[in-house]
């Protein structure tokens, strides 16, 4: 049975359009009584089987509203996102891992040894993302296309050592190889954003390979982060060593 509500603050009513009316799934008609009372406005979110708390759908309908309305020249091909993001649950564990395993042989096939990357299985990855999920370490959202996963992102705490409370990290962050480009982690960013301003945090960091170029345009264009360099270090992957590099930006 569907369930759960969220609530949003009114953007404006300029900001309306009749598709974001329609995938709220919030009628015209109750939709224009408030703008006109200048209440607050209800957004509905809806997910199979998942009951949201208040700060989940909160987040839900920041996560959206941004991706639907944002206006820089980088996002404008993002002025209307599909996606749908929402706090993973135990059965999303197993496509949570194909978009790993798949996302990895993808974006590292010209950095790592092919080896390496076979030996990287559904199941392994299909584990430890029910234990994350089960645990809530790190908290896991994904973002689904209909009634398709296509991407998720790992968001907590910062691992790295003598990090203060208040810096978070993300831990991971995967877009199937088809939707690629498509405006799905800047949706599943944003959500992990509020989600780390929600849990009292004011930085946030992420680790990246230094040869995935596809994954620094994003960090840095898309999502605002900059490069820490000193923090520069080597890390094994199979017979290889490759450079991994710290970014960060502050939560606003």
């Amino acid at each position: 049975m569907p369930q759960a509500a969220g609530i949003c603050s009114n953007p404006g009513e300029n900001s309306i359009t009749p598709q974001l009316r329609s995938y709220w799934r919030t009628s015209t008609t109750e939709l224009d009584e408030k703008l006109k009372e200048g209440a607050a406005l209800w957004w509905v979110a809806v997910w199979d089987g998942v009951k949201a708390t208040p700060a989940a759908s909160q987040l839900i309908c920041a996560t959206i509203r941004r991706s639907a309305l944002v206006t820089t020249d980088f996002h404008k091909r993002f002025s209307m996102s599909s996606y749908s993001v929402r706090p993973a649950v135990a059965h999303d564990a197993k496509a949570i891992a194909e978009i790993h395993v798949a996302t990895w042989q993808a974006a590292y096939k010209d950095l790592m040894p092919e080896d390496y990357l076979d030996s990287m299985t559904v199941e392994k990855r299909q584990a430890y993302w029910r234990e994350a999920i089960e645990y809530s370490e790190p908290q896991v959202l994904v973002a689904t296309d209909g009634d398709q996963l296509v991407g998720f992102v790992g968001f907590d705490r910062s691992r790295d050592p003598k990090t203060r409370s208040t810096v978070g990290e993300i831990w991971a962050i995967y877009v199937l190889p088809t939707h690629w480009g498509q405006g799905v982690g800047l949706s599943l960013w944003d959500g992990a954003r509020d989600g780390l301003k929600d849990e009292g945090c004011t930085q946030v960091t992420l680790w990246v390979l230094l040869g995935n170029k596809r994954a620094l345009q994003f960090c840095e264009q898309a999502a605002g982060f900059k490069r820490e360099m000193p923090s520069l270090k080597t890390v094994d992957f199979g017979s290889v060593r490759l450079e991994e590099l710290r970014l960060k930006r502050e939560i606003d």
